[in-house]
């Protein structure tokens, strides 16, 4: 059986741009109608240290409040709620209508495991003190982080485990950044698919110790390794320049981490192979399709998997095209797909491991 986990990372763009209402609480609304429509829930990585942020000015009042409703409506629902933090907005300020941005806090990994647990429970509490009213039990245990930098790994795999998290969604292989802000290497990950427990000086390694109590799960978004110019699309493309055209609208952050490939460098990532994760705002109907029966194919003997696919609230458009796949998924793999949520889907697979390995 498959667990088949849809991520959707809950953030406006990165500078700062852009309208809540447009980026997160439409897109997120509209997400949301879909997957209940086909009985799924979700799990929703939201950015805290952007909401934490706002909250400090009133300009955001009203915005910050109508997130932490739609969240709490969520909750309630049963979709899974959990922990996602870009660390340049712990610093940022807010001056003349425009956000500023410490890019040289833009990893967490490079501090020492107090202040990266300073920062990860602060943003946990957040969430844990949004659900305290709530009819339903709240655990945040999982976390994906910002531009998914997990390296280097030692430290934050303690300051995790230290703030009871225990799954981290943020691997995925073949994937490369090598910026002066931040860089990781997952060629060397463990795995595209299967789930591993990670070792604490590397997150692309296993632990080599099975009976350590404390351990972090590594629950990789799922991805394939693609020559660069099967990722062109029309909605790759369409939403690249949307996001670029929002990156360069803020003239304070025109040098920042997203766009500074020179044109060599693009070239070159068209004929090198690179990760292409199971997206479902920017995979075509058709890529999502052979990437779930790659997925299939593969060796399944562990009895339940998670298969982690990732969206953004900002970049969910093209509505249809989930639709058209989770209806696809319904006809062509009903008993062998299921829909879950991350947590769900992680505990299935560890309980069932366990009554294998016993």
């Amino acid at each position: 059986m498959i667990g088949l986990v849809l991520t959707l990372d809950y953030e406006i763009y990165g500078n700062g741009e852009g309208s809540v209402q447009k980026l997160v609480i439409e897109p997120t609304r509209d997400f949301i109608e879909i997957c209940e429509k086909f009985n799924a829930k979700a799990t929703i990585f939201v950015e805290v240290a952007e909401l934490v942020k706002m909250r400090e000015y009133s300009d955001f009042e009203t915005d910050v409040s109508e997130i932490e409703t739609q969240l709490k409506h969520l909750h309630q629902n049963g979709h899974d709620i959990q922990l996602h933090i870009h660390p340049w907005w712990f610093n940022a300020q807010y001056q003349d209508g425009k956000w500023k941005m410490d890019y040289e806090l833009s990893s967490l990994c490079h501090l020492n495991t107090e202040k990266i647990f300073y920062y990860v429970n602060k943003c946990k509490h957040y969430l844990v003190n949004l659900f305290k009213n709530s009819d339903r039990t709240y655990k945040c245990g999982a976390y994906r982080a910002g531009y998914w930098s997990m390296v280097p790994t030692q430290n934050m795999h303690d300051a995790l485990l230290k703030a009871d998290i225990n799954i981290d969604s943020s691997v995925y292989k073949w994937g490369v950044l090598q910026t002066e802000l931040m860089s990781f290497d997952y060629r060397n990950a463990h795995s595209n698919l299967k789930p591993w427990f990670v070792k604490r000086e590397d997150v692309n390694l296993v632990d080599p110790n099975p009976s350590n109590p404390s351990r972090l799960l590594e629950v990789p978004i799922y991805a394939e390794h693609q020559r660069g110019f099967r990722f062109l699309n029309r909605k790759r493309i369409y939403l690249m320049r949307k996001v670029k055209s929002a990156m360069l609208e803020n003239s304070a952050d025109k040098g920042n981490i997203y766009f500074g490939s020179k044109l060599a460098e693009k070239l070159r990532q068209l004929i090198y192979r690179q990760a292409k994760k199971l997206d479902f705002c920017k995979c075509t109907i058709r890529e999502m399709k052979q990437m779930t029966a790659n997925i299939i194919n593969r060796d399944l003997s562990d009895g339940y998997l998670p298969v982690v696919a990732i969206g953004h609230s900002k970049d969910f458009i093209y509505k249809n095209d989930l639709k058209t796949y989770l209806s696809y998924i319904k006809e062509t793999y009903s008993g062998i797909v299921e829909m879950a949520t991350l947590t769900e889907a992680a505990d299935n697979y560890l309980r069932i491991r366990q009554h294998k390995d016993d």
